[in-house]
C-alpha cells in the first residue's frame, strides 16, 4: 500500500510504502509522480518505508519501467526505513536516478523532510 502525505508541496512529494507493494499501487503513484515533473520540470521525493515487505513482479517492473523513463526528472530522493535492508536498497538506487539519494534511519524522520525540502 502507499498512502500519500500532507505536508509535500509544490515539486516535493512524500509518501509511504507498507506491506508489499503491487503493480495497483503503482498504477495510482505513477500519475500522481507523472503530474508533478509535468508541472514543476523536476521532483523531491520524501519515501518511508513502514512495515515494508518489498513488490511483487508488476510492481517492480513499473518502479524499474518509471525509473528509466524518468531518470532525470528526480532531484533528491529521502529514503527513511527501519532496517539496514532499507539502507542497502537506497545505495543501489542512485545508480538509477541523477538525482541525490541519502538513507535515514526512521527515528530521523524529520531531518529526512528538512533534507528534501531544502
Amino acid at each position: 500500500m502507499i498512502e500519500f502525505s500532507e505536508r509535500g508541496q509544490g515539486n516535493v512529494l512524500g509518501f509511504t510504502m507498507k506491506g508489499k507493494l503491487s503493480d495497483e499501487d503503482y498504477q495510482k503513484l505513477i500519475p500522481v509522480l507523472e503530474a508533478a515533473i509535468a508541472s514543476f520540470g523536476k521532483i523531491r521525493l520524501h519515501v518511508q518505508f513502514k512495515d515494508f515487505h518489498g513488490w511483487d513482479l508488476g510492481a517492480l517492473w513499473d518502479d524499474f519501467k518509471f525509473g528509466l523513463a524518468h531518470k532525470r526528472d528526480i532531484e533528491r530522493i529521502a529514503m527513511v526505513g527501519e532496517n539496514r535492508i532499507e539502507e542497502w536498497m537506497a545505495k543501489i538506487s542512485k545508480p538509477f536516478t541523477s538525482g541525490e539519494v541519502r538513507y535515514f534511519d526512521s527515528v530521523d524522520v524529520e531531518a529526512a523532510w528538512i533534507w528534501v525540502e531544502a
